[in-house]
């Protein structure tokens, strides 16, 4: 931590002398453990804190977007509850619970006929109730609610 604070004052970045001392008379750490810093942007409990509270460093994409985006493709993620946002994987699940009433069979040619019958079972109606759900997670996850909660709203309501 100590070389990259180094190197970046060296590229003109205004940051802490490594080997500075905090008022109160203790050492500015490299980073607090298990990085459980305060949560206020203005604290500057460690090294590691001030770098990240730089605003080019948050400005600064990620690997996977930056060389996603130079090759002209958009990313997209999505929150740790996509399976409830993306519908897409709902009716997979109702496809999967249709496909394991089939009889087990070894024939690749029969499991993969099984699977399309299970894909193209899904009704249309039911497509649209999980377009609907996904819809009320998407608010729920809008207005700031959890996992939990967006679920009990979108059974509520």
């Amino acid at each position: 931590m100590k070389e990259l604070i180094v190197n970046c004052r060296a590229m003109g970045h205004d940051l802490p002398d490594p080997d500075a001392w905090l008022p109160g008379g203790r050492k500015l750490r490299g980073e607090c453990p298990s990085f459980n810093c305060q949560h206020k942007p203005t604290t500057a409990c460690c090294m590691k804190k001030i770098l990240y509270c730089k605003p080019d460093f948050q400005a600064q994409l990620g690997m996977l977007k930056e060389h996603c985006m130079k090759r002209g493709y958009k990313v997209i993620f999505f929150s740790k509850y996509h399976p409830e946002l993306n519908f897409i994987e709902q009716c997979w699940g109702y496809a999967k619970c249709i496909y394991r009433i089939y009889p087990r069979t070894t024939n690749k040619e029969e499991l993969e006929a099984n699977v399309l019958k299970a894909l193209e079972s899904v009704p249309i109606e039911s497509m649209h109730c999980f377009s609907v759900r996904s819809l009320c997670f998407a608010d729920g996850y809008y207005h700031r609610l959890n996992g939990a909660e967006a679920a009990w709203a979108n059974k509520k309501y």
